[in-house]
């Protein structure tokens, strides 16, 4: 992957289906998105964490993880928490990175032989880069969420692992002060 107006918008787009809920919600995004008809949701792998879109004309997929949904009774507490974790640096151990993990791998296993890329957004791109790493999968995200408490855990991670792998991802800080919007998690 390399930067590109044309791949920041693509991404961009990708990772905000995520936030479309059901797969009726998904699909309809990504009509508006005008998608082709070659990428289609699996919503056998897809849940309320992460959409899993596939080309496969192109032959590639790509998991966009859900960042926080405040407005989501369902979700909103369990997307606080995995916050918290992200603020105070221990996200990286959390239920959420390893479940959409776990999907990850589904769709890895699933299609084997297709470019496999994550998205997301603030705490979704965090979850993404968590992933990017342990899986040694590409990642574009936008406003990762990020602690100064990540330096030290990161330094001391590193001391028991000996795996340097390198840093697939890409990220993009966008900028929506102007609007009154604020991301707490990027802006830290």
């Amino acid at each position: 992957l390399r930067r590109t107006p044309d791949q920041q918008q693509f991404y961009a787009k990708m990772a905000s289906l995520a936030y479309g809920g059901t797969p009726e919600g998904r699909s309809a995004k990504m009509n508006d998105f005008g998608f082709t008809q070659d990428w289609v949701l699996d919503t056998e792998l897809s849940n309320p964490d992460v959409a899993v879109m596939v080309n496969p004309t192109t032959k590639e997929v790509v998991s966009s993880v859900t960042g926080s949904r405040f407005s989501d009774p369902v979700n909103k507490f369990r997307d606080i928490s995995t916050d918290i974790g992200i603020a105070l640096g221990v996200d990286k151990f959390g239920k959420r990175t390893s479940e959409v993990q776990g999907v990850v791998q589904q769709a890895r296993d699933k299609y084997k032989d297709y470019d496999m890329t994550l998205a997301g957004h603030s705490l979704g791109g965090k979850v993404a880069t968590n992933i990017s790493h342990n899986l040694n999968i590409p990642a574009v995200v936008f406003n990762r969420g990020s602690s100064p408490l990540g330096f030290v855990t990161d330094k001391i991670m590193s001391w028991f692992n000996s795996d340097k792998k390198p840093d697939q991802t890409i990220h993009y800080t966008t900028n929506n002060l102007a609007k009154g919007v604020v991301d707490p998690l990027s802006v830290s």
